[in-house]
């Protein structure tokens, strides 16, 4: 029993949609299908299955997407505002870590404040003895 169009040209769209990429014009596709394929449609036959082929392709492409868990998203300019500050403080800290890291002041802060606090005392009481 011989397929329906329908069904042989649904079962063609890898075929169709490799010579639309090409460059083929739809009137050139429609003879191609009838010549290689033995599949006799007129253009307008051959537009409308096309259409319904994308629109249905859309169609699972939006239920597909609307069974997916949804993320939490912000939308609008504030969000996107406060994404780069986010991002830029992130980055800001994790320079000023590194940095700590390479100059060896690992561990509390107020640890390395009283260091610095040492070391400018006692530069100081130097440079006043070497001034007396």
């Amino acid at each position: 029993m011989k397929r329906k169009k329908s069904v042989r040209f649904f079962l063609l769209l890898p075929i169709i949609d490799q010579l639309i990429n090409e460059g083929y014009t739809q009137q050139s596709i429609v003879e191609k299908l009838q010549m290689d394929h033995e599949l006799d449609l007129n253009l307008n036959t051959f537009k409308s299955y096309l259409y319904r082929y994308r629109s249905q392709d859309k169609k699972t492409q939006e239920e597909s997407y609307s069974n997916k868990p949804k993320t939490e998203t912000s939308s609008g300019f504030l969000s996107s505002f406060q994404d780069a500050e986010k991002k830029e403080n992130d980055l800001e800290e994790s320079k000023a870590i590194s940095l700590a890291d390479r100059q060896g002041m690992k561990g509390d802060i107020s640890r390395s404040r009283a260091k610095a606090k040492e070391l400018l005392d006692s530069l100081s009481l130097s440079k006043l003895k070497i001034d007396q």
